[in-house]
């Protein structure tokens, strides 16, 4: 029997030039590819963004397939004028395996969805 992935995601408007996506479930293979396609819409400089949020606090399972998609998206907006911050990761440092922790590691991080996003 077939499952589907337990992940939702959800796309904020853009307001200010900031977006924000959340993730809740899990950033797997199988929901890796889901996530990129949001982000590709997400982090549009076309639309006005210069900043996108992804918020993984909600995210209860990680693998290294699943963060590829994230470095993936950078790899993408590098030249573009929008940056990348994730947020909601400080509470799952210590449990994530060693080679999704180095993979996130590169990222510009925030401990705070709501701080971030006011901050920047």
């Amino acid at each position: 029997m077939d499952f589907a992935p337990r992940t939702q995601f959800a796309v904020d408007p853009i307001r200010e030039g900031k977006s924000v996506v959340r993730v809740a479930g899990e950033l797997t293979a199988e929901t890796g590819p889901r996530l990129l396609r949001l982000l590709d819409r997400a982090a549009d400089p076309a639309r006005g963004t210069v900043r996108v949020f992804v918020d993984l606090a909600n995210v209860w399972a990680f693998d290294v397939e699943g963060v590829e998609a994230l470095r993936t998206a950078r790899e993408r907006l590098d030249g573009t004028g929008v940056d990348m911050v994730l947020t909601g990761l400080a509470g799952h440092r210590r449990a994530l395996p060693g080679r999704v922790g180095r993979v996130l590691d590169g990222f510009e991080t925030a401990a705070d969805l709501d701080d971030a996003v006011a901050a920047n």
